[in-house]
């Protein structure tokens, strides 16, 4: 699947959540940007395996099903591989909203409020949301290039 065929895909799913549970359109944007960041545009095994758009880990307060996977983290400046267990779904709209949940709690919250999505990623990656320290510009990289430009049948 190409990137845009990606994003075509999935904005769907996205934007109906998003509207169920009173998402603005900039935290919609940002969720679909990150989406395609966090599963390579769809093809992360955690997004093959376990519908997994992102990779939010099972703490030991989840109590749904979980994948165990490989994955890049960044401490002190230092890029390593390490294992982890990340939440995992029967659906994508799941996972959906799953992150919608876990933005809208009061370590993320502050991001519901942004007024772009610039903003908002900025705001949920300094709440510690990734260790990569070149999230935000990733991500946003992703919405200039790739979302943006093909509005209006994406966000």
């Amino acid at each position: 699947m190409t990137a845009n065929q990606f994003i075509k895909t999935l904005w769907p799913t996205i934007n109906k959540v998003g509207d169920e549970v009173g998402m603005s359109d900039i935290i919609k944007q940002v969720c679909l940007a990150q989406a395609c960041l966090e599963t390579g545009y769809g093809s992360s095994g955690l997004m093959v395996k376990a519908h997994a758009l992102f990779g939010i880990k099972a703490t030991k307060t989840w109590k749904g099903k979980v994948y165990s996977s490989k994955t890049r983290e960044v401490y002190n400046s230092i890029e390593q591989t390490v294992s982890a267990v990340f939440r995992a779904y029967d659906t994508v709209a799941d996972s959906v909203r799953d992150y919608f949940r876990l933005i809208s709690g009061k370590r993320y919250a502050k991001a519901l409020t942004a007024k772009t999505v610039e903003d908002a990623i900025n705001i949920i990656a300094s709440s510690g949301y990734a260790t990569d320290p070149n999230y935000c510009d990733k991500v946003i990289k992703i919405y200039y290039n790739s979302i943006k430009p093909v509005e209006p049948s994406a966000p």
